[in-house]
């Protein structure tokens, strides 16, 4: 064979042993995290459901040049909540939830349903714990405990399909 063709094919095959080498080295490293120490880091995972936040610095007010003001500094929070996980966490920290009953329509027929009363947990719970921080704003019950009977999954199923359908 020709010689530079003989090198060529050398260093391709050099590069392809680095490849390899390279990926091996990802999946051990892969394998090592979520194999062997998984069940370290789902502990880490479960423990964790606060998160800090680091809130800017104050900017001022923005006026314009006959000092009219457009925009003041004011902070604004969004607070989202995920329900059966605000039910999880009230039953940990003080043991079974408050149950509501109700009568829904199943398969056709009227049934006495049992539920935790997302209610009383928020208004326990969750309503104290935003006043110590003072974020507690209003909120419609009845439209939380409708949302709470009928979304509590995750819509990520029903979200792609309303997206697609659009």
């Amino acid at each position: 064979m020709n010689k530079g063709r003989m090198t060529s094919h050398v260093r391709i095959q050099f590069v392809a042993l680095l490849m390899l080498l390279g990926m091996g080295a990802l999946g051990l490293r892969l394998w090592w995290i979520q194999v062997a120490h998984g069940a370290e880091w789902t502990s880490q995972l479960r423990g964790s459901s606060q998160a800090t936040v680091r809130i800017p610095s104050v900017r001022g007010e923005i006026k314009d040049r006959n000092g009219v003001t457009f925009v003041q500094n004011r902070a604004s929070y969004e607070v989202d909540f995920y329900l059966p996980e605000m039910v999880k966490g009230y039953r940990e920290r003080f043991g079974s939830p408050p149950l509501t009953e109700y009568r829904a329509i199943i398969n056709g027929m009227p049934k006495d349903q049992k539920e935790p009363d997302i209610i009383k947990i928020v208004n326990n719970g969750i309503v104290p714990r935003l006043n110590d921080l003072d974020l507690a704003r209003d909120y419609n019950a009845a439209k939380l405990e409708r949302h709470f009977r009928n979304d509590t999954e995750v819509p990520s199923n029903r979200c792609a399909l309303m997206f697609m359908a659009r």
